[in-house]
């Protein structure tokens, strides 16, 4: 089993319903492997959007602090499982600001997000199972649009996982080769209209799905992939069942 959340967006004092949930699975199937796909950090103060008014923001230290805390309790949920953060745009953003405005500061210890969160392996990508029918490659992001899904499995000729764009699904895609998938992995953060994107989407209700994905190889093989979707502040979906967290 391997399990990939993307797009948390870790705000401090805030515990998001599918972090938690996240956790609690970590817990009870012990997996090889642990992914954050991406955009744990989300770089508020950073962003190379121009503030809205006076909205408050928190900076960038109180930010890693959150992340730290939350790689902390995946950590302890699931001590054996390999761990890995693919690096996402808003995990970028750090990093892009000081090679912007402090070049010579490069490759200092602390100027890398990555050195905050050492117990992360940090990577572009991950492949699983390369050259077999269970093939797989998870990354932050590959095309995109509302087909995203489809296209990265038609496109990339393997199955494939990402975050990004915020969306839930699956697509199985077959040819002559077998069966692959596209797999867009949902967003770890609770809410559209969470304070990290209220401002930028005017509250709007975006169509997110709060969700994480559950890749099971069985022989190698990958079998259909698996959604857990939030229901609530306190409650998710997961093989049939509504599950507290």
């Amino acid at each position: 089993i391997i399990m990939v959340i993307s797009d948390q967006h870790f705000w401090p004092d805030v515990i998001p319903t599918m972090h938690r949930a996240f956790c609690l699975l970590a817990k009870k199937y012990k997996p090889f492997a642990t992914i954050w796909n991406g955009d744990a950090f989300d770089g508020a103060s950073i962003s190379r959007f121009q503030s809205i008014g006076w909205e408050k923001k928190p900076g960038v230290t109180q930010e890693i602090q959150a992340v730290r805390e939350r790689s902390h309790e995946v950590i302890k949920a699931s001590p054996n499982s390999k761990r890995i953060w693919t690096a996402g745009n808003h995990d970028l953003r750090m990093e892009s600001r000081l090679a912007n405005v402090a070049p010579e500061f490069a490759n200092m210890q602390g100027v890398h997000l990555k050195d905050h969160i050492p117990e992360f392996v940090p990577a572009w990508f991950i492949t699983v199972n390369e050259g077999t029918d269970g093939h797989t490659e998870i990354r932050h992001r590959e095309k995109g649009g509302i087909h995203a899904g489809y296209r990265n499995a038609i496109e990339s000729g393997v199955s494939i996982v990402t975050g990004h764009d915020h969306r839930a699904d699956v697509v199985p895609f077959d040819d002559r080769r077998g069966r692959r998938y596209g797999v867009r992995a949902g967003m770890g953060a609770d809410s559209s209209r969470d304070p990290q994107f209220v401002h930028y989407l005017e509250g709007r209700k975006a169509n997110w799905q709060s969700a994480f994905a559950v890749l099971t190889y069985k022989d190698g093989l990958l079998l259909y992939p698996e959604l857990a979707l939030r229901v609530d502040d306190d409650h998710f979906q997961f093989r049939g069942e509504v599950i507290k967290c």
